[in-house]
């Protein structure tokens, strides 16, 4: 069974977007504030069986829509909007270079654009 952070890592405040329309808000902040009295009444979910066997088949059906292509993030607004979405078309080889770190390339071609801007 995938972990939850091998489905969406860093995935606190993101939509899902199903194909069918439906869409989920992943919050940090449905959880409450874990205080001394909540974690002694706290139990294992072993003790829940049921519930965690629900928990578990819910997770390997969402890893599966989301290999299967049929959930897609969506982006939520920005708390404060500084940036300009656009489409730009870049060399095959300029953004394999960006990509080939990883996760982020985006805004590592946004740092190499204002260094570029700020030296002119």
């Amino acid at each position: 069974m995938p972990e939850s952070d091998d489905i969406f890592p860093e995935a606190a405040g993101q939509i899902l977007e199903y194909e069918d329309g439906r869409r989920v808000v992943l919050d940090e902040d449905d959880a409450p504030e874990l205080t001394p009295e909540i974690l002694a009444r706290m139990r294992p979910m072993t003790d829940f069986p049921e519930m965690l066997a629900s928990l578990q088949a819910a997770q390997t059906k969402l890893g599966e829509d989301v290999a299967a292509g049929r959930v897609k993030r969506v982006r939520g607004p920005q708390k404060a909007p500084t940036k300009q979405q656009v489409t730009l078309r870049l060399d095959a080889d300029v953004v394999a270079h960006f990509k080939a770190d990883g996760p982020g390339w985006t805004q590592r071609v946004n740092a190499a654009l204002r260094e570029v801007m700020d030296r002119a």
